[in-house]
């Protein structure tokens, strides 16, 4: 490898055959280190195995997806959405004017996933609040601390000779930071199983490019003398013939008595179908994703019975830790402090846990006839226009329903006067006008 024969001369190894400091932070930092499988992996490289982009794509995309509101915090743990506040519409429709929303949390979530880290810069006007988002690629971004103790963003664009150093500051910090995994990125951490799932496409490409077909060797069983020469033209000949997938299947004729012998391991009998299928699995292992949702419908019963059921499973084990990770960065991030105490960013979960339609109306019918919810309310969920008047607004609720301290009349004892005497009386019968007139 080029960088390890560039370092050569100041790598030290260790009794057990590892680098030592600081060597291996520095080829960590390059994406360099080597791997057991010959194969370096760097998050380039590991986005280009399906198993890894389908990940990826899968948690960036739910992300982008769920509605993200902000919302003013009222009385007794109430909140409206506040279409007012400067956030509301830079995480609910456009970051900038380059970026739409969904594109900025889907941007930001993958770079997170892969990299370990999500980085944005934060423009703002002059009253302080923030006027747009703007991504920043996080293989470029070096975070570390100045001689004062101050965190430190140093951002490095190719081209460019001055790097922009941003300071993180509490009132109102120029850089949006999402971390995950602590900020490891996971393909460095796991980068032994990403090298070997590369190592098994870079031999499967290897091998269609040559005609789908193991190596082997052209062998004689009576001896015979042959020159290197006549070994260079053989092998020349041959590839020429045979080497590559247009070349498939193709007829040979082997001079001088020789005969084809295959010393490769062919896929069928390495049982690849096996081995790739286990990468698959590594690869849901380490974003915690189902398989069926990346296409791969083995093993799925750990994530419940059915579809629906898996899908919720979903969003309560992977998903709701990058919701409150969202949710608490923006707090920190982009809320001032007077409006951290007023306002926060939440998604709407629950338009990720939606069932079928009579599901859905029968657990909205629940709601409405105990008062939770109104007929607007309601209308919205199924995204129906609300009711005209206010009518819509109204809340209803069983009448046979009573506050629970409402104490139950013994059926042992007489009930009151009151209550015992007859609720409707019968009325006065009329009084005849005819013979009230013959009396008088």
């Amino acid at each position: 490898m080029i960088l390890e024969r560039l370092f050569e001369s100041r790598m030290t190894v260790e009794a057990g055959g590892t680098l030592q400091e600081p060597t291996r932070s520095l080829l960590e930092s390059l994406g360099a280190m080597p791997t057991a499988a010959g194969v370096s992996v760097t998050e380039h490289s590991a986005e280009g195995i399906p198993a890894v982009y389908a990940c990826v794509k899968v948690i960036a995309e739910t992300v982008g997806q769920t509605p993200l509101t902000v919302f003013q915090k009222l009385a007794r743990g109430n909140k409206l959405p506040d279409e007012s506040h400067p956030l509301y519409h830079l995480l609910h429709d456009c970051a900038n004017p380059e970026m739409i929303a969904s594109e900025f949390l889907e941007t930001l979530t993958g770079h997170a996933c892969l990299w370990g880290n999500g980085f944005a810069e934060i423009k703002r006007r002059k009253s302080g609040t923030v006027q747009s988002l703007w991504p920043l690629h996080p293989g470029w971004m070096t975070v570390d601390r100045d001689n004062l103790n101050h965190l430190r963003y140093t951002y490095r664009r190719p081209g460019v000779a001055k790097p922009d150093i941003y300071y993180w500051d509490a009132a109102a910090t120029p850089i949006f930071h999402l971390r995950y995994n602590g900020g490891r990125s996971p393909i460095r951490v796991m980068r032994e199983s990403f090298a070997t799932t590369k190592a098994l496409e870079v031999y499967l490409a290897t091998l269609f490019g040559n005609g789908a077909r193991p190596g082997g060797v052209l062998q004689s069983k009576d001896p015979i003398k042959i020159t290197d020469t006549q070994i260079q033209t053989i092998r020349r000949q041959w590839n020429e013939l045979h080497q590559g997938s247009g070349n498939a299947h193709k007829i040979a004729v082997l001079p001088g008595g020789l005969q084809w012998q295959s010393v490769g391991m062919p896929p069928e009998d390495a049982q690849f179908a096996q081995l790739m299928g286990f990468q698959v699995e590594q690869c849901a292992r380490i974003w915690r994703v189902p398989l069926f949702m990346i296409q791969s419908m083995e093993k799925t019963s750990s994530w419940g019975t059915g579809v629906e059921q898996m899908g919720i499973g979903f969003t309560n084990m992977t998903m709701q830790t990058w919701f409150v990770r969202w949710q608490q960065t923006i707090a920190r991030d982009l809320l001032s402090y007077k409006s951290f105490e007023t306002h926060e960013a939440r998604f709407n979960v629950h338009a990720l846990q939606r069932g079928d339609m009579k599901s859905l109306n029968e657990a909205l019918q629940v709601q409405r006839q105990n008062g939770v919810i109104n007929a607007n309310q309601w209308l919205a969920e199924i995204d129906r226009n609300e009711q005209e008047g206010d009518q819509g607004e109204q809340y209803w609720r069983n009448l046979s329903f009573v506050p629970a301290d409402t104490p139950v009349a013994d059926p042992t004892q007489p009930l009151p006067a009151a209550a015992a005497a007859d609720p409707h009386p019968p009325e006065p019968a009329a009084q005849d006008d005819s013979a009230a007139e013959g009396a008088a």
